[in-house]
């Protein structure tokens, strides 16, 4: 009996800290909680599911006036950083290959910078 709640007072313990290192605004903890979330994540993408199989994004680019865009880069990124760009064709349609086949979230489109 006393090993297991040796072993559950030591789960409590590490709850209470994962809770504190979680919520706490104290300067000396973001970089502990920065890294701790960085190696979690890397270990749960590094997981093999079948998110891990590619496929191709395909669009069309188009201005206010619904008028195709050519020469326009579309760039896709993963939280990580990884990117997957195309530029659009001369008919504004565009495919990037090799993206991820996990769920994609669309970000509203910004407004491109004016050329002169």
């Amino acid at each position: 009996m006393p090993k297991k709640r040796i072993f559950l007072m030591g789960i409590l313990a590490l709850i209470i800290i994962l809770l504190w290192l979680g919520t706490t605004a104290h300067p000396r903890v973001w970089p502990v909680r920065n890294v701790l979330l960085y190696r979690v994540m890397m270990w749960w993408q590094s997981t093999p599911t079948a998110e891990t199989a590619t496929g191709a994004l395909a669009g069309l680019v188009t201005d206010d006036d619904r008028q195709p865009v050519a020469d326009a880069w579309v760039l896709v990124s993963r939280w990580d950083g990884q990117t997957y760009r195309a530029r659009s064709n001369a008919d504004g349609t565009f495919r990037i290959e090799g993206v991820p086949a996990a769920a994609i979230a669309r970000q509203p489109p910004r407004p491109a910078l004016k050329t002169r």
